[in-house]
């Protein structure tokens, strides 16, 4: 009998918690964009969007029928559409993996700002939830 056997770097360890993080990290810091949206009718929105995920998981499924292979989106949008197609739509999921990033960079700084004013670490940060206070806006 084998036992566990470490296979992944590092970096590939940290990639993969940075991925698991992401639908969570999703759902909560999200909810309040949606809130000023939608108001009241948030879960209709959250019920809507869940229909879309799990048609979208659903031809994810489908297509792996077809196309045995780990790749993406633009993978099977390449086999079935063409490479030009292929190829926008790996531009686009570029694209978004890159502001993906800064979204969450983004959140990391309110958070971490928030949280050391909160400390009184940092008592004036130039913007932020302390920073808009000062300058009166709400």
């Amino acid at each position: 009998m084998s036992g566990l056997k470490r296979t992944l770097s590092v970096w590939q360890a940290v990639g993969l918690s940075v991925a698991l993080m992401a639908p969570s990290m999703a759902a909560n810091i999200n909810p309040q964009q949606t809130a000023a949206a939608a108001g009241r009718a948030v879960p209709l929105a959250f019920l809507l969007s869940a229909v879309g995920v799990l048609l979208v998981a659903y031809g994810f499924v489908r297509m792996c029928q077809y196309y045995q292979h780990a790749g993406s989106v633009y993978a099977f949008v390449g086999s079935t559409l063409g490479p030009r197609a292929g190829v926008v739509s790996g531009i686009g999921l570029l694209g978004t993996y890159t502001f993906y990033a800064v979204v969450t960079c983004s959140a990391a700084g309110n958070l971490g700002t928030a949280f050391l004013t909160q400390l009184g670490v940092w008592v004036n940060p130039p913007c932020g939830p302390a920073g808009l206070a000062r300058r009166g806006a709400t």
